[in-house]
């Protein structure tokens, strides 16, 4: 007879363990205690075995027999229901061991080498700090495209610019997790359209038509305790380098006498394939940088270990906001940034002194679309960007002097001369500054 919801109901405990029949191997055994189980017995290739269901009432009369019927259906198949079962148990705890957070390091991991380590660094705090600890503990395959999207679009409330780039770290880690069959989805696939719009800028940089208030401004003396900061960003305006790249540069990488600065390869901002092949970048000092390294030497002294020192820590370069203070105690906060110093000098190169693109790129430290890598000439258009950083010192010299530079038809101005007197400490020195010939150029090709 064929049990019903009743009869398991009322089925009263025992002495002994004893057991109900269902019908076609499905049992219900009552134990002693009054607890319930379903058991299905079968045959396997002429072998007896036993697989359990579940508890009743956890599992009612209904889905016990469900579950017989697929074992059954096994059977049929050729295949032995318990070792599917237990493959399915070993699945299911794989899955569950491949949390999004598990699955976000192991992409990072695998892909570190494609970023700079500072940038690396910062993909994965971003991650720690804005989606492990509500996203982190869900197995990817279960991840909750609601819980994903809230996550986000709080972040991307805060800043616009983060929801955009936990959304883009996003869909590369869900394409890794595809790519190895643990996701079958793409939980990225229409939220950007529910995030805060980013409008992506450049940075502040003035027009022309201000240059000349600046120039006054930042040339100014400034107050005692604002003097490094000033040295700073003067030298960032003449330099028209990355920011990090001057406050990370060591003092002994400026050669005075043949009026050279080497960005060492790892203070370049490169590419991943770019940091694979080594690549210094020359940028030729003019008389007006000169001046204002001599003044740190005389401060700070010309062995120290960065150009410029920090005040507060041994050995260490400045901060690097100093310049965005100065820049902030001249009036141009938001106006004018570190990085608008390259667009300006970008600009005076090619609109007032009519330099070609390519020697202001190239000066710029970009390196040019279709040239093979491997073949970089760090000292290509030497001569003509020695001309230009003098030039480009000179115009803004002539902005707080106006007579002081005169240019001709072509955009090459003649160099002139000016002697610098600086202090060591075995006495006073001069040095001329004239325009480098082609020979002293080519040496500083090997300049190592």
């Amino acid at each position: 007879m064929l049990l019903n919801d009743s009869s398991c109901k009322n089925a009263r405990a025992k002495t002994k363990t004893y057991k109900l029949n269902d019908g076609e191997g499905l049992w219900l055994f009552v134990n002693p205690n009054g607890k319930k189980y379903w058991r299905y017995k079968y045959k396997y290739n002429g072998k007896e075995n036993t697989l359990s269901f579940g508890a009743y009432t956890e599992v009612s009369l209904r889905d016990a027999r469900d579950k017989r019927d697929n074992a059954k259906s096994d059977l049929k198949n050729g295949n032995d229901p318990a070792i599917l079962r237990k493959g399915a148990k070993q699945l299911a705890a794989f899955n569950n061991t491949q949390t999004f957070e598990a699955i976000s390091r192991e992409w990072h991991t695998q892909y570190i080498n494609n970023w700079s380590p500072k940038q690396a660094a910062r993909i994965l705090r971003r991650l720690e700090n804005e989606l492990f600890d509500d996203l982190g503990r869900y197995p990817i395959n279960k991840l909750p495209r609601k819980i994903f999207l809230v996550c986000v679009q709080k972040a991307a409330k805060r800043s616009p610019e983060l929801g955009k780039r936990l959304l883009g770290y996003c869909k590369q880690i869900f394409e890794f997790a595809g790519l190895t069959d643990r996701l079958d989805k793409d939980l990225t696939l229409g939220v950007k359209a529910a995030l805060p719009k980013y409008i992506s800028g450049h940075f502040a940089c003035i027009e022309l038509e201000q240059l000349p208030d600046f120039i006054k401004a930042i040339y100014a003396p400034p107050p005692k305790q604002h003097k490094l900061a000033n040295q700073a960003a003067r030298l960032a305006m003449l330099f028209g380098c990355r920011t990090m790249e001057m406050l990370k540069s060591e003092r002994s990488k400026f050669n005075l006498d043949t009026a050279m600065w080497i960005i060492i390869s790892d203070n370049v901002k490169k590419s991943a394939e770019q940091r694979r092949i080594k690549r210094d970048h020359l940028v030729p000092l003019p008389k007006q940088a000169i001046e204002i390294i001599l003044e740190l030497d005389r401060e700070y002294g010309e062995n120290r270990k960065y150009l410029l020192p920090s005040p507060v820590k041994e050995n260490q370069p400045v901060c690097k906001n100093i310049i965005l203070s100065e820049l902030d105690r001249l009036g141009y906060k938001s106006v004018m940034t570190t990085h608008g110093f390259r667009s300006l000098f970008m600009s005076v190169s090619t609109e007032k002194l009519k330099y070609r693109m390519r020697i202001v790129d190239r000066q710029l430290g970009h390196v040019p679309k279709g040239e093979v890598l491997r073949s970089y000439d760090r000292a290509k258009y030497l001569d003509d960007r020695i001309k230009l950083m003098q030039d480009y010192a000179d115009y803004l010299d002539s902005l707080f002097k106006p007579q002081q530079t005169e240019r001709n038809n072509h955009g090459n101005s003649s160099r002139c001369r000016s002697t610098v007197s600086y202090h060591y400490s075995n006495g006073t020195s001069a040095v001329e500054f004239e325009s480098l010939n082609t020979q002293q150029a080519y040496q500083i090709r090997h300049v190592s």
